[in-house]
């Protein structure tokens, strides 16, 4: 085709529309004691753990490395199991710490440090009082594994709900309340209070200045709602009441996604989306954005079928499915970079 032709044709069709990065992934088979590091689908590192154990990741950011959790002791209680891996391209992995909470995982700050929760079992519970256990939020060293302990709690429950403005937001749960609070990570590791909510919540995410949050109702267990936390002035506010249990909200580049009716995903402001789910009984959930909220990672879930990765254009609601996977599959977030 001449040169004309090709102008002609380029005018015709416009510039070729945008594609998000690739997606990096931990892949672990199903009942398998190795899992993969991989950014698309070149493989980046591998790891051991106990066979048919919770692996959760993090990259640290600008980098291909990251951080896993997965379970490495074979105890009869797993709640603290676990073991952070340091994962390095074409480098053996490293085992950092142990003692890490079970299915937990773990935070990266923007500079790269590296949080956990990890745990002790506290006396088994009687009649007259729930098991509580020994918790802290640990920095931890990359390069010896050696453990900086911010913050103890004794409780049930201790929770990474995120990174904002150089401190780590914490859920805790303890026999008889709940809270969320901030915690410095400069000494001398100062805890501000932020809310007390119902010992229900889950589904963390900071988008800006707010964490927002999925939680029960604090009277009727029937009832769930979309919360929405200002971190500057401690200001709530309920986004969506009464919404399937379901939902698993996302927050990113100032809007809200959720499944608000258990299967089709919904933004909040009222844009459309054209994503995977049509309906019942699937269900979408997004799980990562790129910094500019322009791409989100999610998951495909159906009812007998591994998870599927997808990506959704925030721009154009449009969004591109993977190929059904033969193994689990945690989404770490989008690639550092860009395409390679």
């Amino acid at each position: 085709m001449s040169l004309l032709g090709l102008l002609s044709l380029s005018l015709l069709t416009g510039p070729a529309a945008p594609s998000a990065p690739p997606l990096v992934t931990l892949v672990t088979p199903a009942w398998s004691g190795t899992s993969e590091l991989r950014r698309g689908d070149h493989t980046l590192a591998r790891f051991d753990h106990l066979p048919g154990a919770a692996v959760r990741g993090a990259q640290l950011p600008h980098t291909d490395l990251a951080v896993a959790i997965a379970d490495t002791s074979p105890r009869r209680d797993l709640s603290y199991a676990a073991s952070l891996f340091l994962l390095t391209p074409d480098h053996p992995p490293r085992r950092l710490c142990d003692d890490v909470v079970h299915a937990s995982r773990p935070l990266v700050g923007p500079d790269g440090r590296i949080y956990v929760i990890r745990g002790a079992a506290g006396p088994d519970p009687t009649d007259r009082a729930p098991r509580l256990d020994s918790l802290t939020l640990d920095e931890i060293d990359p390069a010896t594994g050696v453990p900086r302990t911010l913050h103890h709690h004794t409780g049930q429950f201790l929770h990474l709900a995120g990174w904002h403005a150089d401190t780590v937001i914490l859920y805790r749960i303890d026999a008889a309340t709940a809270d969320l609070v901030a915690v410095d990570t400069t000494p001398p590791f100062t805890v501000h209070p932020l809310a007390d909510i119902p010992p229900y919540a889950r589904d963390f995410s900071i988008d800006r200045d707010t964490l927002t949050y999925h939680d029960r109702d604090d009277i009727d267990p029937h009832t769930w709602h979309i919360e929405q936390l200002d971190l500057l002035t401690g200001a709530a506010r309920t986004l969506a009441a009464d919404i399937d249990p379901r939902a698993q909200p996302f927050a990113a580049a100032g809007t809200v996604f959720a499944a608000l009716t258990g299967d089709i995903l919904h933004r909040l402001d009222g844009r459309p989306l054209a994503a995977p789910c049509e309906a019942a009984p699937c269900i979408d959930v997004i799980r990562h954005a790129t910094p500019d909220g322009r791409w989100l990672a999610g998951l495909h879930v159906r009812p007998g079928a591994l998870p599927r990765p997808f990506t959704l254009d925030a721009a154009t609601g449009q969004t591109t499915l993977a190929p059904a996977p033969s193994a689990w599959v945690d989404l770490l977030g989008f690639a550092a970079g860009g395409a390679r």
